[in-house]
């Protein structure tokens, strides 16, 4: 079997900082986009409060949520 090689461009927008997760949805849907990748680490995860779990702002616009990984 033989592949061939190619180039694939995914042009990407990073945004971070405190409370960047409230524009998720809304910079998604700006940008033509269905899924976000939302990056984040245990620490965060622990949090109770729930930001990265059950927000709002990462369904705006119906955007889906996804799963974790």
């Amino acid at each position: 079997m033989s592949y061939r090689m190619f180039d694939y461009l995914v042009p990407n927008v990073n945004f971070f900082g405190p409370n960047a997760i409230s524009v998720v949805g809304e910079r998604c849907q700006l940008l033509g986009g269905k899924k976000a990748l939302l990056v984040t680490d245990k620490g965060l995860r622990a949090i109770k409060d729930g930001a990265v779990d059950k927000n709002p702002a990462l369904s705006a616009g119906g955007r889906d949520r996804g799963g974790d990984l």
